[in-house]
This record gives structure tokens, sequence and C-alpha cells, in this order.
């Protein structure tokens, strides 16, 4: 069976035009941007992500082995939306656009951090936890996916890392605190997918959406 970050990546690899191609608008091969909150890099290609809405919530999930049965894993996850854009969730259906959200303007970019949560916790209310999430393939408290996509070209353009598996992608996401309305993070992860190297660090801050 599966695992979730791979059902996510392929998902959202099928709904953006040309998710192999090269990076989006406002890439260069020089310094990371000062106006940027993250140093990320896709296939050496300096690209400059300056966060201007970040939403949080949970969500949840459960594999079975046969269709109508009793699940076999039930886990929550975690999900991180970081836009370069604005973005409210009041306007919208909801925070979290994992496979139906289309990019329209050259430029935009979001970054999409998935973590898995502890086994057994399904609730969409499942508070987030301030911890180390790591790509340790564990399933439980550990790093499940980041994708980010951007728009360039008149088309969507995607590049994923899954942590699930025995993929040699590496890296943590450190929930460094979680207050009643935020929750504040370090990433720090690297990895090929689909031929292209992607790598992201930095800090971010995201609101808690509550449903």
């Amino acid at each position: 069976m599966k695992k979730l970050g791979t059902l996510i990546l392929a998902s959202l690899l099928l709904t953006a035009c040309g998710g192999g191609s090269s990076p989006g608008a406002g890439a260069s091969s020089g310094a990371t941007s000062p106006t940027s909150d993250f140093e990320m890099k896709i296939d050496g290609k300096v690209v400059p992500f300056k966060i201007e809405s970040g939403w949080q919530a949970a969500t949840d999930y459960s594999e079975y082995s046969a269709p109508g049965g009793t699940p076999t894993l039930t886990t929550g996850l975690q999900v991180f939306a970081l836009r370069n854009y604005e973005y409210d969730p009041k306007k919208n259906y909801g925070a979290i656009k994992m496979d139906n959200e289309k990019l329209t303007a050259p430029g935009q970019m979001r970054v999409v951090i998935i973590l898995w949560d502890e086994k057994g916790t399904t609730d969409r209310k499942t508070p987030l936890k301030a911890a180390t999430y790591a790509s340790d393939h564990k399933d439980s408290m550990s790093l499940n996916a980041v994708t980010v996509q951007s728009f360039a070209e008149g088309k969507d353009q995607v590049t994923g890392l899954s942590f699930s598996g025995g993929t040699p992608n590496k890296g943590e996401v450190k929930i460094t605190s979680v207050t009643n309305d935020t929750a504040s993070g370090e990433i720090d992860v690297s990895g090929t997918s689909g031929g292209q190297d992607l790598s992201i660090k930095g800090k971010f801050t995201a609101k808690l959406f509550k449903p």
C-alpha cells in the first residue's frame, strides 16, 4: 500500500502542467535574495521565496488493506501551506489545498510541508506539537513530504520530495513554537525528484487554521 506522501505528490504532479520543468520566475544563479525567507535551490538555481501568507491545519489519514475494511494505519497529518502571495482561507475552500489550487500569476509560489503526527491521531482538531520531525520513515512524528509549486510560462510547475519508504531524500522540520494562533519552525531538507535537485533551508511562521 502506498503511503500518503507518495499519493499527495502524484496528485500534485498530475494537476500541475509541466511538473518537471525548470523553476518558476524569479530564479537566478546568484546569491539568495535578501528579501527571501528560504535558501531554496532547484537544480542549482537560487529561487527567492518571501512568505506573505502562511497557514497550518491538521487533517486525518487512514490506510486500508481493502475497500470498506478496517483501517490498518490511522495517523494524523499536520500540513503547512506557505505562499509568497496573500491568501485568505475564509474566501477560499479552507487553508490547505493540496491538489486543486491553481496558481494564476507569474512569480506566484507555494511551499507545502507535510508532517506525520502520532499514530492513532486522526482528529482534525489534533493540536500541533513542538518537536523535530525527521526523515526517518517512521510514519509517526516524522517528515512526510515537501513540495514547491510555482507559476511561470503560463503554467504550474511542481517539484516535490517524498520522505516515505526508502527514498534517499533527507532532512528535518523543527516546530520551535506553538501558541494559540501561530506556529513557528525551521526547515532543512534536500533530495531529488524527477531528476531535479531540491534543497530548502530557513525559518517560517504560520497561522493555525481552525475549521
